[in-house]
This record gives C-alpha cells, structure tokens and sequence, in this order.
C-alpha cells in the first residue's frame, strides 16, 4: 500500500533528475543532438503506446483495497 503513496514522488524525483542529467550532458552539443533526440522521442512513443493499460485493472483493485482499508471495511 505505501508504494501508491511513494511512487509518484519517486519518478517526479527520478524524472527531474534524469532531466537535470540530461541537459548537463547536452550542454554545448552542436545542432545535431536534436537528431538523437528525434530518435529517442520515436522510440519513447512506441514504448508508450505499446504499454499504455497493461496493468490498469491492478491499479484500480489496488486504489479500491486502499479505500477499503482506510474505512474499516477490509
């Protein structure tokens, strides 16, 4: 139950990070970097297509126990 409350705070941290990371990293890069980033937008595009859903009914049973519990009733 505490990862529903930890993992949105964990990859907006992680996401920020990687973010900081990565402009570090592109920092003074000539013009063509925004060739790899093209690239790597395509890829996380299918990866998200692809996923979208997967384990949507997990987390709904998971929100519903959550509730559940907090009321007494489980």
């Amino acid at each position: 139950m505490a990862g529903l409350f930890v993992s949105p705070l964990a990859g907006l941290v992680i996401g920020y990070l990687g973010m900081k990371l990565i402009l570090f990293a592109a920092k003074g890069a000539s013009p063509r970097i925004n060739i790899v980033f093209r690239r790597a937008q395509i890829l996380t595009l299918i990866t998200l297509g692809l996923s979208y859903g997967t384990n949507g009914a997990q987390r709904t049973m998971g929100i519903i126990a959550l509730g559940l519990v907090i009321t007494g009733y489980l």
